[in-house]
């Protein structure tokens, strides 16, 4: 048995990434994450004959504002089982430029007037200015002006979901938003990340215009 399977069970509205850090025997480490969300991840750390220690780290993505208030207690649970499995790509690198861009970063490309918001290695555009002034923390003056590749390194979400809301809408450039209206296992057989989820606030979901689902 080659291969490390971290099998995550939870409640339905729990939204966490495990980051899994995993030193080798060589000396080097390597960091990978694990999405645990609608209830379940599962993951591989492989060629565990070469691994000398895994540590895992949950961390919560309900939320990514209001954090004055109390918080609510999320349970979740897991099973490590010694497997020669074929790995399933569920656990992946972390992409390099996260460490370049902290999350909550506002960028825009030279030349170009979108402005995105990073979390994660991803980078989501915000539409308009109305949009914008729905948060309060961000400010025109924090917005990092970057090369396009350093803007076309990150990868895009056009994937939402309000704090407090467990509807995960598909968001359109036209200003339209459409809900996801299937299960997490459909969600991530159809080729969807739960990496690419951001979590917003009401008014931003509020301002979408809804469009027809999908199923």
């Amino acid at each position: 048995n080659s291969n490390l399977k971290l099998d995550f069970k939870g409640g339905e509205d729990t939204f966490f990434k495990a980051v899994c850090i995993i030193e080798k025997k060589d000396g080097t480490n390597e960091i990978k994450s694990i999405s645990i969300s609608g209830g379940q991840g599962i993951g591989f750390v492989e060629n565990l004959e070469n691994v000398d220690s895994v540590i895992l780290i949950p961390v919560s993505q309900k939320k990514s504002t209001g954090f004055n208030s109390i918080e609510s207690f999320n349970q979740f649970s897991f099973v490590a089982t010694l497997t020669d499995e074929i790995i399933n790509p569920v656990i992946e690198p972390e992409p390099s430029l996260a460490s370049s861009f902290p999350n909550g970063s506002l960028i825009r490309a030279a030349g170009d007037y979108k402005v995105y918001i990073v979390n994660d290695g991803y980078k989501r555009w915000i539409q308009t200015p109305e949009i914008f002034g729905f948060y309060g923390h961000f400010k025109w003056a924090s917005i990092i002006e970057v090369t396009p590749q350093e803007k076309d390194a990150l990868k895009n979400s056009w994937m939402v979901r309000a704090d407090g809301d467990y509807k995960v809408y598909e968001i359109n450039a036209d200003g339209t938003k459409h809900w996801l209206n299937m299960t997490p296992q459909k969600f991530t057989q159809t080729g969807h990340k739960w990496d690419m989820v951001y979590v917003i606030n009401t008014r931003e979901r509020d301002w979408y215009k809804t469009g027809v689902e999908v199923k």
